[in-house]
């Protein structure tokens, strides 16, 4: 399981969170590590899920919560692919609540820990993988470039989009189904779906530049205040 569950209602997301609570008080940590590590991960999916649907921080801090333990037990050593899909979870999550409460040490942290996942998400290695990481390393770079005022962070926030757009354009799954999330893998049919077609493309190329553009203009604003 994975980031998202669009379809799901909160109902659903609720009554998911408290079957995951009752999976962990079977898969205890002593027991079976990686099993309660699984599904700490799938509870922190679920938690992000319902967070983005709720006002406030509440559940995306217990999603976070939920991801930093997966990844005691997920070590990089252990489960390097695993790891780096908790780790852009977790950053991703982390974004959220940075953008909500306009928490610049939440997006460092963000920032940080999807360039981490970076490292082993690798285009070659994972390439839906690493177009779901560098979408979320995008929006992150936005919003701590939007609050700070930070010419750098926009400019590598549109790099990190534009390439994920190019793999897009190029004939391959786009974020939005390439895992949980917004994205779910298993509405990938052969690798292509409709996203990459050149007027829907072009049409996001032009959404994001004018968001760069707007992310611009705040940093302006802000400086001549």
């Amino acid at each position: 399981m994975r980031l998202g569950r669009r379809e799901f209602w909160p109902a659903s997301l609720i009554q998911a969170v408290s079957a995951f609570d009752l999976a962990l008080q079977e898969r205890r940590r002593e027991v079976v590590p990686l099993q309660w590590a699984e599904s700490q991960n799938n509870l922190g999916t679920v938690l992000l899920s319902l967070g983005q649907r709720e006002p406030g921080t509440a559940s995306l801090r217990r999603a976070a919560q939920a991801f930093e333990a997966a990844l005691a037990e997920a070590t990089r050593e252990r489960l390097p692919i695993d790891w780096a899909t908790t780790s852009t979870n977790l950053g991703a999550t982390l974004a959220e609540i940075g953008r909500r409460d306009r928490d610049t040490q939440s997006l460092d942290r963000a920032v940080a820990m999807l360039r981490d996942a970076l490292t082993e998400n690798t285009r070659v290695r994972v390439p839906l993988g690493w177009a779901e990481t560098q979408y979320y390393l995008g929006n992150a770079l936005l919003e701590r470039g939007r609050l700070a005022g930070s010419k750098l962070d926009l400019v590598q926030a549109r790099t990190a989009m534009t390439s994920v757009l190019d793999f897009e354009a190029n004939g391959r799954c786009s974020p939005e189904c390439a895992s949980g999330g917004a994205y779910r893998r298993d509405r990938c049919h052969s690798g292509r779906t409709p996203i990459g077609h050149a007027g829907l493309w072009h049409a996001k190329r032009l959404s994001f530049e004018g968001i760069f553009s707007s992310g611009m203009s705040v940093r302006q604003t802000s400086r001549l205040n």
